[in-house]
């Protein structure tokens, strides 16, 4: 039996706001091609309101970084409850193995045991995480992180918007993702970004994405028009 795809989907915490997101988020996820799909969940308010104390403490950025792994595993948790999606908190490389039942193509990842796993009491982790412990990488790197650890065939990113800038540099310099992520995402199978908020779901892909996928359309055609009638 083939494996079926994995698809790593990044719930931007700006979105949990909305009193309809999960009705959002099941009518967006309705229109993808089938996978198993794991959530994973960011900040929003409570790690902008901790990033903000914690400037006003001049707080260390490892510290802060790891408070803000805690008030992740709060939204993962609150996230889990309003889709009644299993919540799960294995390393990324283990989730299709650890998958609990076929009935289930949905879960929701908490990230802080894998990510900073000293914080939950393991003193010699077997697998370690190579984001830096700062705010150079947010819930958007963890999530390309959990991606390619995971060997994930995409990374959506669920978000309030669609970047400024036709690439991820562009889209960091911005303020849209993290300064790490461009670095990690050149890592992972495939990347999207999603306006969760617009009633038609539109979409962004960066441009060298964009740019290999009509040269692969037209690479096709051209080819087709090229064949023979006897090919």
């Amino acid at each position: 039996m083939s494996r079926s795809p994995l698809r790593i989907i990044k719930l931007g915490g700006s979105l949990l706001d909305r009193h309809d997101l999960v009705e959002r988020f099941e009518r967006w996820l309705s229109r993808q091609t089938p996978a198993k799909n794991v959530v994973v969940p960011g900040g929003g308010p409570l790690v902008d309101s901790l990033r903000q104390l914690c400037a006003e403490q001049q707080t260390d950025e490892v510290t802060a970084h790891r408070l803000a792994l805690r008030a992740m595993s709060v939204t993962a948790r609150l996230t889990a409850a309003m889709t009644s999606a299993p919540l799960v908190a294995v390393h990324p490389a283990d989730l299709m193995s650890s998958w609990a039942s076929d009935e289930t193509d949905l879960v929701v990842l908490d990230t802080s045991p894998s990510v900073c796993p000293e914080e939950t009491g393991q003193a010699a982790p077997q697998r370690t995480c190579d984001l830096p412990q700062s705010w150079q990488s947010t819930g958007d790197s963890i999530a390309a992180w959990v991606a390619r650890e995971a060997s994930a065939s995409e990374l959506v990113l669920l978000k309030s918007a669609l970047p400024p800038h036709p690439d991820w540099h562009g889209a960091a310099a911005a303020g849209y993702v993290d300064e790490h992520f461009p670095r990690i995402v050149r890592q992972v199978a495939a990347a999207r970004c999603v306006n969760l908020r617009d009633d038609t779901f539109l979409e962004w892909r960066p441009a060298e994405t964009a740019n290999a996928e009509t040269a692969t359309a037209q690479s096709a055609t051209i080819g087709f028009a090229n064949r023979s009638d006897g090919a």
